[in-house]
């Protein structure tokens, strides 16, 4: 993995004229502008209107997740079984498809980077566009479509999958593999894609190398022991139906692989339908420890704050702390039970003092961590939620039905996302994903109607 410190001013043995070092300045340079950019946005979040649509895409299948790199012009979004990753500012689109194979590894104790079962493919293949289109949509779905259709046939490195360690192999329909996380990691350096999946595994992949190829780094199962008796599940209560009639934005339905990572400790939180959560040392490439959940439900989101506590929303409604830097068998700190519907998304915010939690059933609530009882205040969205995301430093979320609408956190209506491409263009869907930028105040969405698009504030 690559070091969490940015290039400085080197040590007596840096070449302060090779590539790497030049690369590395120019890197550090650019986070340090995207950073005053992103402070200078916040502080007039509020009265900032995110009705410029900035860029937009058509694609082969409506997105399930999406998410916008902290410091490039780089997007993902996920479908089915596949991520893709569109340089925006250079159209190069990058597919991302894992080879999944029945064998006989395991891998549970430490990530596969170094598991005799775990080899990378670095076949993939990327794919610029030449297409003629208007400078405001890039129809990058001839671009997906010809990655799907020439994909060539690679390595594949063996993961189990759950399904068939849980029947024991015997003859069960397979189900579909689905991603369920997606995350960009040390994207202050060189950015890598961090996708968990419905079988459990987790894969690390690096969209460009520098031969210009996508490559598989490490891939392992990030929650489940198939080789021990810890695959007691927990048991969803109801039917996953409620959820998915409510729309769960991006989120992994109960039987989905959760995950979050911690850049500063370099530590990824798995979670999902285990009774405990995994956190995984990803410098060492080894795991640290399961923490009890403490719920009969499955996780159905993970957020981090930069101090290490973290966050889990649960199928039931229940949001519980956790801290990492404690022993597993304290590290639980504390069960908030307000909402009635399961989690639809919630954010620990950077500051470290608050958390902001919101349900299917559109209800928002506000939590100062420093002080004991319930939310600070509540309100609720409106009906028919599809997707919601909430902005880690700035006092907005966006929250998606017909049209996309942001509100302040005291849930004041501050302005609608513009779902249309201007003046007799063809409306768009509804968002079935969003997500902001870690700094910046942009919005990411992508729709059901095969569509993903960026927001931006407009400039004043």
């Amino acid at each position: 993995m690559h070091d969490t410190k940015e290039a400085g001013g080197g040590t007596a043995s840096t070449d302060h004229n090779s590539y790497e070092f030049l690369n590395r300045q120019s890197r550090r340079a650019r986070n340090q502008t995207v950073r005053l950019e992103g402070r200078a946005q916040r502080k007039k979040a509020i009265f900032k209107r995110l009705d410029v649509q900035h860029w937009s895409c058509r694609t082969q299948h409506a997105p399930t997740i999406i998410k916008l790199n902290p410091y490039d012009e780089q997007l993902a979004f996920a479908y089915k079984d596949r991520v893709i990753v569109v340089n925006m500012s250079t159209d190069a689109t990058y597919s991302l498809v894992p080879q999944r194979q029945s064998g006989n590894g395991s891998g549970s104790g430490s990530m596969g980077g170094s598991n005799q079962h775990l080899q990378p493919n670095a076949h993939h293949q990327s794919q610029s566009m030449h297409t003629q289109h208007a400078p405001a949509h890039r129809l990058i779905s001839q671009s997906i479509s010809f990655l799907e259709q020439h994909q060539p046939q690679s390595l594949q490195h063996q993961l189990r999958p759950s399904y068939e360690s849980l029947s024991g192999g015997g003859g069960v329909f397979s189900p579909a593999l689905s991603v369920t996380s997606l995350e960009f990691i040390n994207a202050h350096d060189v950015a890598l894609v961090m996708a968990g999946y419905s079988d459990s595994t987790v894969r690390l992949w690096r969209p460009e190398d520098a031969n210009g190829d996508n490559c598989l780094l490490s891939a392992w199962h990030g929650l489940l022991d198939f080789n021990t008796s810890s695959l007691s599940k927990v048991s969803c209560i109801e039917s996953p139906a409620p959820l998915a009639a409510h729309g769960s934005g991006g989120s992994a339905a109960p039987g989905g692989l959760v995950l979050a990572w911690h850049q500063r400790s370099q530590t990824i939180v798995a979670a999902g339908e285990a009774k405990y959560i995994r956190l995984w040392d990803a410098e060492r490439e080894m795991r640290i420890c399961d923490i009890v959940s403490g719920s009969d439900t499955a996780v159905l989101k993970l957020s981090c704050a930069p101090n290490g506590l973290f966050a889990a929303g649960f199928y039931d409604g229940s949001v519980r702390l956790f801290d990492s830097r404690l022993p597993p068998s304290e590290a639980r700190l504390n069960t908030i039970r307000e909402h009635v519907n399961p989690i639809l998304t919630l954010c620990m915010r950077d500051d470290c003092e608050s958390l902001v939690t919101a349900c299917t059933g559109a209800v928002v609530r506000l939590y100062d961590l420093r002080k004991p009882g319930g939310s600070l205040q509540h309100w609720s969205a409106g009906s028919e939620v599809s997707a919601m995301a909430i902005h880690s430093s700035a006092d907005i979320l966006a929250c998606a039905s017909n049209q996309i609408v942001i509100y302040g956190l005291d849930g004041a209506v501050l302005g609608q996302g513009r779902s249309s491409e201007g003046f007799m263009a063809t409306r768009k869907g509804v968002a079935s994903c969003l997500s902001f930028h870690k700094y910046k105040l942009n919005l990411a969405a992508g729709y059901n109607d095969n569509t993903a698009a960026v927001l931006v504030p407009e400039r004043k």
